[in-house]
């Protein structure tokens, strides 16, 4: 308990770098992240994670994780390209 938020970060970060790369599964991993945080904003943590997790799950954690990966992200393709 404690790093989803983390790992919902990594996961906007990884669509974004599979962005970057021109690679197809950046839009599908991109979708679903969306999709997951939407279903957690309008309904609630997914069925069974919070039985999986052992305790209460923070589902806002995961949209403030994703937003920090996704702005990580962005702020090191910003970096990169001004190095130039």
């Amino acid at each position: 308990m404690g790093l989803s938020g983390v790992l919902h970060g990594m996961l906007a970060a990884g669509a974004i770098g599979l962005w970057q790369e021109r690679r197809p599964e950046a839009a599908a991993l991109a979708i679903l992240l969306a999709a997951k945080l939407t279903y957690e904003a309008l309904v609630g943590p997914v069925p069974g994670s919070e039985a999986t997790a052992g305790g209460a799950v923070v589902t806002e954690a995961h949209l403030y994780g994703a937003i920090g990966g996704l702005l990580a992200a962005l702020g090191i393709r910003v970096l990169r390209m001004t190095s130039l």
